[in-house]
């Protein structure tokens, strides 16, 4: 009986080893019939991909005009007529001005012949027309619209120069010819070509953009059925797009696999982060200021800054403020020296810019003058006049240790709300993603990095008041509005901030009949008026001694004379809108409203001081700032746009790798925008980028310029250090070493002395 009850058994469990080869013999079947239909439809993605990129090529590209800066140099904006000669009456045509000297440059490449089809009227005489190497050709002066066809060989890049030989000069302008439009097209047939290199490098566009789209969907750990569906329809997209624009559809490419790039970085980053135990997002914080001081920094003085530092050479040189030698360019060593302004006091100039950023220079440049009287005892080529390399060097290394004083005051302020994983990601993303990265390296002869990191302090000491009330606290609040508003006068619409928390709590207290409590409260409102005030006395004096009143409109009562409002263009606009020149900023903003959303306290506060800060900069004559990189006066927001940004990232947590992506996607856009800019590939103009929209920006052959980045990093300060070091570089460096080791220290006494430090629940206590 035992042995059958045996037999039975492993007769059982031969049919259940059976069952399960069976099972397994199948789910392997199952899992390669997938794998194979995935194969088979990235396959056929890819081959639709190369006859969508090959189509795009010889289709002809018209509206070539607005394509790049880096593609039309020396095109004056669009102008409408409709008496263009050679034009049917009435019919209205646009067209371009050219310089005496103007090129255009057409890619991407075409792996066919193409031919070139120019409208033109050449009014003045003949025009040269060179094409490459190739020996130039005469355009003959006509008064009435031609058109120019010429044949081009396959090319990477073809460059087309024109230059005038008679140009005329009409309202100031230097003219050459007309321009009324540019086509493209291509012509034969790759078989008929056999250039198969050519044909190779066609999958270099689309193709490969899938490719990395493809990528991201597996590091992002997707269902390869959901891969398939995402390159599906982006394929749909880019399909669509060429058959409205086969230039757009092409041209799109180069940024689109570089931020599909950046965020696979991001991702795979995230995944590193997962498998190390790391808590210290303070230094990560510290070593990305290192790294970007490392390849940025590069002091300078120019335009604004110049009025900016005429404060704190003229008092220590001069020991007075009569700027005449510092704004005159004969006596000046600096470039865009202001306009020489007589004011209302015998003897004196008009400075229209801040006191503040003099005064956090300060210390910084009297060490920059010990080191240069040094230098010039033991032989340095050195003169202590305030303008030689010591000096520079420590008024912009100030702005860049501004730079990490936002970021960490970012990360302070975030950490009450978010993780510090979070809320040290949105800090560095703040900085990197937006204009910040250029005022703290490029520009710190302004006062916008200093402005933001004011901003940010202010915004922290008015939250830590806002959870508990002692004197100190009201104290802190008072000397960071005061250094904030004696940096940038317009961040006095941040007071409102403050001002919000007050009101809400004299009507709790109002309501209880806490009459002890509102005088305390009175008491601590005079208290950090009172230091605001003994803070922002210098900025006062000066006013009183250059104007002849404790306050002033410096730039003229019609610049803040609020006009029709720009908030459309401020957002969207070619000429430095947020969406495309900062893109950290618009998230921000976006995040915000939703922060709000979420915590009514203080999320209307902190989106009503963006609001009124915002409206108010969009309604202004002068809202673009005159130039420079970027929505400039918006740095003074960045830590109220680092919250809405948090938010965003926080929300995106649940993704996974998603966070890390976005932070990768805003950062690499932002700086490549920043090597653009500080390249020339971007027009510092601002009417010049104004006039050729948006396009230019968003459609590049270059969205990071690789060459830029080696360019910059290499003349830079630390660059240049390397290249040829001298005895003069070194001892600076040793200083700036000496310095930013005195920060950290106090950095680092100030966190352990911090209320708050971690995420942890904390109790709100009234005021």
């Amino acid at each position: 009986m035992s042995t059958f009850r045996r037999a039975v058994k492993w007769d059982e469990s031969w049919l259940t080893t059976a069952c399960h080869d069976r099972k397994d013999t199948k789910c392997t079947m199952k899992r390669k019939l997938q794998w194979l239909l995935c194969l088979s439809m990235v396959a056929i993605i890819v081959a639709v991909a190369c006859y969508i990129d090959q189509s795009a090529s010889q289709k002809r590209q018209g509206d070539m005009l607005r394509l790049t800066p880096t593609s039309f140099d020396g095109f004056y904006g669009e102008e409408q007529s409709t008496t263009l000669p050679g034009v049917p009456n009435g019919e209205s045509r646009a067209y371009h001005w050219t310089k005496p000297e103007s090129q255009f440059l057409l890619w991407p490449r075409t792996a066919n012949n193409s031919v070139l089809d120019l409208g033109y009227l050449s009014p003045t005489g003949s025009t040269l027309l060179q094409i490459d190497q190739y020996p130039p050709v005469s355009l003959s002066a006509d008064q009435n619209m031609r058109r120019l066809h010429a044949l081009l060989p396959p090319s990477d890049a073809t460059t087309i120069r024109l230059v005038q030989t008679a140009p005329q000069t009409v309202g100031g302008r230097q003219l050459g010819l007309i321009v009324s439009d540019v086509e493209w097209s291509a012509l034969g047939d790759i078989a008929h070509t056999g250039d198969i290199w050519a044909y190779g490098r066609l999958l270099f566009g689309l193709p490969i953009t899938l490719a990395l789209l493809c990528g991201l969907g597996w590091i992002s750990r997707l269902p390869a059925r959901w891969i398939i569906v995402l390159l599906l329809f982006a394929l749909a997209g880019v399909a669509i797009l060429t058959i409205r624009s086969p230039w757009d559809a092409r041209a799109m490419q180069p940024a689109l696999q570089w931020l599909i790039g950046a965020a696979i970085v991001g991702a795979g980053l995230f995944y590193l982060r997962s498998r190390i135990s790391f808590f210290n997002w303070t230094a990560v914080i510290v070593c990305v200021w290192c790294l970007s001081l490392l390849l940025f920094f590069n002091p300078d003085i120019s335009s604004d800054g110049v009025g900016y530092y005429a404060y704190v050479r003229s008092t220590f040189i001069d020991g007075d403020l009569n700027f005449t030698n510092e704004f005159d360019p004969r006596q000046s060593p600096f470039v865009h020296t202001p306009t020489i302004i007589p004011a209302s006091r015998p003897g004196y100039l008009i400075n229209s810019w801040s006191v503040g950023p003099a005064l956090f220079w300060t210390p910084f440049w009297l060490t920059g003058h010990a080191i240069a009287t040094f230098g010039q005892r033991i032989g340095l080529n050195w003169r202590a006049d305030g303008y030689d390399p010591p000096y520079i060097v420590l008024i912009a290394l100030t702005s860049a240790l501004a730079g990490l004083a936002t970021m960490l005051g970012c990360f302070r302020i975030l950490i009450r709300w978010f993780t510090p994983g979070i809320a040290a990601v949105a800090a560095i993303s703040i900085y990197l993603g937006s204009n910040l990265l250029y005022y703290a390296q490029f520009a710190g002869s302004f006062a916008h990095s200093l402005s933001a990191a004011t901003a940010t302090w202010f915004v922290l000491a008015a939250l830590l008041l806002d959870e508990e009330p002692p004197l100190r606290r009201w104290l802190a609040l008072g000397l960071a509005a005061g250094a904030m508003l004696a940096t940038y006068w317009m961040t006095a619409l941040l007071l409102i901030l403050p001002l919000c928390m007050v009101l809400r709590h004299v009507w709790r207290r109002a309501r209880r009949g806490d009459v002890p409590g509102l005088i305390r409260l009175a008491a601590g409102v005079l208290a950090a008026g009172g230091v605001a005030l003994l803070v922002f006395t210098p900025q006062l004096i000066v006013w009183k001694l250059l104007f002849g009143s404790w306050l002033a409109i410096p730039q003229g009562s019609t610049f803040a004379t609020p006009q029709h409002s720009h908030l459309v263009e401020v957002l969207f606009g070619s000429l430095y809108g947020i969406a495309w020149w900062t893109p950290a900023y618009f998230i921000g903003l976006v995040g915000g409203v939703w922060f709000a959303i979420r915590r009514p306290w203080p999320g209307c506060a902190l989106l009503a001081a963006i609001s009124v800060y915002l409206m108010y900069n969009a309604s202004l004559p002068d809202w673009h700032g005159s130039g420079a990189f970027g929505m400039r006066r918006l740095t003074s927001i960045a830590p109220l746009f680092a919250i809405g940004l948090a938010m965003l990232l926080d929300r995106a947590r649940c993704y996974r790798p998603l966070p890390a992506m976005l932070a990768g996607v805003l950062i690499a856009w932002s700086i490549g925008m920043t090597l653009r800019y500080v390249t020339y590939q971007l027009p510092h103009e601002p009417y010049a980028l104004r006039d050729l929209g948006l396009r230019p920006i968003l459609l590049t052959k270059e969205p990071f310029p690789i060459s830029g980045l080696l360019s910059v990093s290499q003349h830079g300060w630390f660059g240049a250090l390397l290249r040829t070091p001298d005895s003069g570089s070194l001892l600076i460096l040793s200083t700036c070493l000496t310095v930013t080791a005195a920060f950290t220290f106090l950095w680092r006494r100030h966190k352990g002395r911090g209320t708050f430090t971690s995420s942890q629940p904390r109790v709100i206590h009234d005021i």
